[in-house]
Order: C-alpha cells, then sequence, then structure tokens
C-alpha cells in the first residue's frame, strides 16, 4: 500500500472530517482514494492497532462525546 493514501485517509477524517458526512463509509473511503479494503485495513491494524471501520467509529465516538460535554448536544 502507498504510504501517500494512508495519509489521504488521515486527512480526510483529521482535516475534512469526512466521518461527520451522513452515510460514509470505510469502503467508501477507500473506493474514493483508490484503495484495496483489505490491504488499507491490514495497514491500518500494523500501524494503529485498529481496523477502519474501528477508527472511523472510533471518531464518530470522540466527536459525539466532544459536543455532548461541550455543548449538551445528543447525537
Amino acid at each position: 500500500m502507498e504510504k501517500g493514501k494512508y495519509e489521504l485517509f488521515a486527512v480526510l477524517l483529521e482535516e475534512e472530517k469526512i466521518h461527520l458526512v451522513p452515510g460514509v463509509t470505510f469502503e467508501g473511503i477507500c473506493r474514493w482514494i483508490g484503495e484495496d479494503t483489505k490491504e488499507m485495513d491490514s495497514y491500518l491494524e500494523s500501524e494503529l492497532g485498529c481496523n477502519g471501520k474501528g477508527i472511523l467509529e472510533a471518531y464518530r465516538q470522540g466527536t459525539r462525546k466532544r459536543l455532548k460535554e461541550k455543548y449538551g448536544i445528543e447525537l
């Protein structure tokens, strides 16, 4: 897997907040960036200890928690 695609995946989550868009899936993100889902999953697990779906859900949970704590908003 190209390291640039991993970096793009990170930018889409960190800067573009793609995880906040309803209906966005790990498979969809992989398709957009032109990376095989299994290869990306394997790379993420080796680097971060978590698969792609797990990372996407962790970002979503983190956002929900932050909004609840900061503004009292429950999503």
